[in-house]
């Protein structure tokens, strides 16, 4: 099935709503930002351990600071961060700020200057996820039959 640009439009969409995205990113409840993150498909829902084909489970990892996937089965032990493989992977800022930061330039409505004071980073940072966005932007609509 191919992806078509219908699909893109956040128009009216309860889940990517200011109000939502706002309240889940400034809740501090890094387990809410992790699943709202997996409702709107910005992090894998399930994973499979890559070594053993085993579910992995969903564990708070106090060295890492955030939730990972840990293989269900105990002898391999496989670990790795819910933000591997995703676009907050190698990034400083918290995964709540991060999704800030993507529904802004999603909306395109506010100004880099404002969006750093909203989401409390440096307008550089705004600048540099502004630019990891349009890439991916970029791939997208590489990647896509759309008409424009």
């Amino acid at each position: 099935m191919n992806t078509t640009a219908y699909e893109y439009n956040t128009a009216g969409s309860e889940n990517f709503s200011h109000a939502k995205v706002m309240a889940v990113a400034n809740s501090n409840d890094e387990l809410a930002v992790v699943k709202y993150c997996m409702e709107i498909g910005l992090i894998d829902a399930q994973k499979l351990c890559k070594n053993c084909e085993v579910s992995m489970k969903l564990v708070w990892r106090n060295n890492i600071g955030t939730y990972a996937w840990r293989c269900g089965k105990r002898a391999c032990g496989t670990c790795v961060s819910v933000c591997t493989g995703t676009i907050f992977a190698k990034s400083k800022c918290k995964m709540g700020v991060i999704l800030m930061l993507l529904f802004y330039f999603a909306s395109d409505s506010v100004k880099a200057k404002a969006v750093g004071e909203f989401c409390g980073v440096a307008k550089s940072t705004v600048a540099d996820w502004y630019d990891i966005c349009r890439g991916y932007c970029s791939k997208e609509m590489l990647r896509v039959d759309m008409k424009v």
